[in-house]
């Protein structure tokens, strides 16, 4: 049930914001924030805090998704934008779980996503939330402009980088949604 209430949350949340994030700077930052807010740190992971904040981005903006994995508090976001397959597919990766923080060797709260001097800060901020950011907002652009993709554009937010024993699961379950991907075209 606290899942759930979370992902509604979540959700209304992501709709709200979607209407002011007026430029691809915007939304990069508006998602780099949203995605500092959440601790994912690892241990224990709980990526499916960004994977759900993920999910809603996409579901709003029309972008074909899903949530994979065996754990249900680590799971794996992948979304896709389809071409026409003239092209390879690009395959655009950033992993959701971060270091864990000591609050005590802070000046700022390591997920409160503060703004000082136009420098976010936050545990995930160079370490690849910002990068996952930055796909996020590429994937909607995209989307949003109507371009013709002569390729699909995949974006997959991996759990658990950090552990090679969540590793092995997360990989499994990403070679398998690619071999479903494949399949189906």
């Amino acid at each position: 049930m606290r899942f759930l209430r979370f992902a509604f949350a979540v959700c209304l949340a992501v709709s709200a914001s979607a209407q002011n994030a007026s430029t691809l700077r915007d939304r990069a930052q508006e998602y780099l924030t949203g995605l500092l807010k959440l601790d994912s740190s690892n241990p224990p992971g709980n990526e499916t805090r960004v994977a759900v904040y993920l999910k809603a981005i996409a579901d709003a903006n029309g972008i074909e998704c899903e949530l994979l994995g065996g754990d249900p508090a680590r799971l794996n976001f992948v979304a896709r934008l389809r071409g026409s397959g003239r092209s390879r597919p690009l395959l655009l990766v950033a992993h959701s779980d971060v270091v864990p923080a000591e609050r005590a060797q802070w000046s700022v709260d390591p997920f409160g996503a503060e703004i000082r001097d136009g420098v976010i800060y936050g545990r995930g901020a160079e370490d690849t939330k910002d990068l996952l950011a930055a796909e996020m907002a590429v994937l909607v652009e995209l989307k949003n402009s109507g371009v013709a993709l002569n390729r699909d554009v995949i974006l997959l937010a991996e759990a658990d980088e950090l552990m090679a024993a969540g590793a092995v699961e997360s990989a499994e379950s990403v070679v398998e949604w690619v071999d479903r991907f494949l399949a189906t075209g």
